[in-house]
């Protein structure tokens, strides 16, 4: 039985998701579908790349993957089908499967697009066609022509000098959490013997890292490593977007030093 999941940012106010979701069951009556997000902010692929990339590896082999966001600077109307870690990705060859794979793909596949396909509405006329063709068999070479890559968008790293790490905020929560681009690998480079001190919002800060939300009085801020490997800033209880004044792009700094 085929498992499709869908992400877009067409949220759920309008009848474009049941009309994609007809059009699947009326080709695969059995078929599994999972919304991961129609939420996306619009245009936003890098918070789609996020909440993908941290979703699709829990879901089983073969799984299907249709991704409906197109970005603000559209150059092509090309299409692909991107075979990774046993995975389908199919999306517009924007760059945003490039950030959920790191770039990497097993097998890259253009999609044969009949030229008299209505584009207004892709993820029904294109993403969704070939997803219920590719459950058939698999046989993804007959969906279109190979090619060598994707293209390609990189996600922006932070920053390891010798007693610091520079980053940024990168995702906000339905919490108000304020999520970094820092991980607990950056932070396993500068050992266990070091106190970390997060900077954030005009000179806050959090002088150690949590193991959970609970582990301050409510109301106040921390930090900690959410389920995601990466470096949270939150408020027990509380909206650290709001109460900070945390959003996307937001600096974030975390200095080393030796334990007294």
């Amino acid at each position: 039985m085929a498992l499709i999941t869908l992400t877009t940012d067409l949220g759920l106010r309008d009848y474009y998701i049941p009309v994609v979701k007809g059009y699947i069951y009326s080709y695969l009556p059995d078929v599994t579908l999972v919304d991961i997000t129609h939420q996306v902010k619009p245009f936003n692929m890098a918070e789609a790349a996020y909440i993908l990339k941290n979703a699709y590896k829990n879901f089983p082999d073969k799984s299907i993957h249709l991704i409906n966001i197109e970005s603000n600077t559209e150059s092509n109307d090309d299409y692909i089908l991107v075979e990774f870690e046993k995975h389908f990705f199919i999306a517009k060859n924007n760059g945003l499967i490039s950030l959920i794979t790191d770039g990497q793909a097993d097998q890259i596949i253009k999609l044969e697009i009949d030229k008299k396909e209505n584009r207004v509405f892709p993820l029904k006329s294109i993403l969704a066609q070939a997803a219920c063709k590719l459950a058939k068999d698999f046989k993804i070479t007959s969906l279109g022509s190979e090619i060598a890559e994707m293209h390609m968008i990189s996600a922006v790293k932070p920053l390891l000098e010798q007693d610091m790490i520079r980053g940024m905020i990168v995702y906000i929560d339905n919490y108000g959490n304020a999520i970094s681009n820092i991980s607990r690998s950056h932070f396993s480079r500068y050992g266990k013997d070091k106190q970390a001190i997060v900077y954030f919002s005009r000179k806050e800060k959090v002088e150690s890292i949590s193991s959970h939300y609970s582990d301050v009085a409510e109301g106040d801020a921390l930090c900690l490593f959410g389920s995601s490997g990466l470096l949270e800033i939150a408020i027990n209880k509380g909206d650290a977007s709001k109460l900070i004044g945390l959003q996307e792009k937001s600096r974030v700094l975390v200095e080393f030093s030796d334990i007294e």
